[in-house]
C-alpha cells in the first residue's frame, strides 16, 4: 500500500509539472495572441499607474495650498490679555483648526509697515495711535467645512469680525473632489479594460484549441486536466 501511495503522489506530482510546462508553452505556441495581451496589460498598468500617480500629486498640492490658506480673526477692543488667553484656548479646541498664532496690534503695525517696503517711514507717525486690532491667524483642516468653522469661531465672546477667502476655499476644495472623482473613474474604467482583455484572450485561445480540447474530453481527461494549463497559461 505504501508503495502503491508514494507511486501516486509521484503521477500527480509528474502531472501537475506537465500541465504547468504546458501552459508556459502555450504562450509561446500561441505568441501573437499572448504578446499582444501583455502589451495591451502593460499599456493599461502605465495609464492606471499614471492616473494614480496625478491623482495622488493633484491632492497634495491642494493639500498644500489648504494648509497655507488662513483666515484673519479681529478681536474686540475692549478685550484684556487674561480674556485674550481664554479665548485662544477656545479658537484652539474647534475641531477643523490646525493652528492658532496671535498678532497683536504693535506687531500688526510692524508687519504692516515693513510689507511697504521704502514707504515704511510714512507710517511711523501711526505707532502713537495704532487703529489696528488685535487679531488671530488661524489655519484650519478641512477648507469643505470652513464655514462651519467660522460660525463656531464668531459664537465666542471677544470676537468681532472674520476675514477669510472663500473663493479659494471652494476652488480648492472643488479641484480635490474634481481629481479624486476623475482619478477614481479612470483607474476604474482601466481595470476593467484590463480584466477584459484577459477574459477575451482566454476565451480565444480556448476557441484556437477547441479540437485539442475536444479530443482530450474523448480520451478521457479531467476537466482540471484541461484547465490548468490554461490557468498556468494566465
Amino acid at each position: 500500500m505504501p508503495l502503491i501511495n508514494e507511486w501516486g503522489r509521484n503521477v500527480k506530482g509528474s502531472s501537475f509539472s506537465y500541465l504547468v510546462t504546458e501552459g508556459a508553452r502555450n504562450i509561446f505556441a500561441n505568441k501573437i495572441i499572448s504578446f499582444a495581451a501583455i502589451g495591451v496589460l502593460i499599456a493599461c498598468l502605465l495609464l492606471v499607474g499614471s492616473s494614480l500617480l496625478f491623482t495622488i500629486n493633484v491632492n497634495s498640492m491642494a493639500g498644500y495650498f489648504e494648509s497655507q490658506n488662513e483666515i484673519a480673526v479681529f478681536l474686540d477692543n475692549e478685550i484684556s490679555d487674561d480674556e485674550v488667553l481664554t479665548l485662544t484656548e477656545q479658537v484652539e479646541q474647534i475641531e477643523n483648526v490646525s493652528s492658532v498664532t496671535f498678532v497683536s496690534r504693535d506687531e500688526g503695525l510692524k508687519n504692516w509697515s515693513q510689507q511697504m517696503g521704502d514707504d515704511e517711514a510714512l507710517f511711523n507717525w501711526l505707532s502713537e495711535d495704532n487703529p489696528l486690532q488685535h487679531s488671530y491667524r488661524v489655519v484650519i483642516k478641512d477648507l469643505s467645512i470652513m464655514g462651519d468653522t467660522i460660525t463656531a469661531i464668531e459664537a465666542l465672546d471677544g470676537i468681532e469680525s472674520i476675514s477669510a477667502s472663500y473663493d479659494v476655499a471652494d476652488a480648492i476644495t472643488s479641484l480635490k473632489h474634481g481629481v479624486s472623482a476623475v482619478g477614481t473613474g479612470i483607474i476604474a474604467i482601466l481595470v476593467a479594460v484590463s480584466l477584459l482583455i484577459v477574459a477575451n484572450t482566454i476565451k480565444l485561445t480556448v476557441f484556437s484549441r477547441r479540437k485539442e480540447i475536444s479530443i482530450m474530453k474523448y480520451v478521457g481527461a479531467t476537466d482540471n486536466f484541461i484547465r490548468l494549463p490554461f490557468v498556468s497559461e494566465g
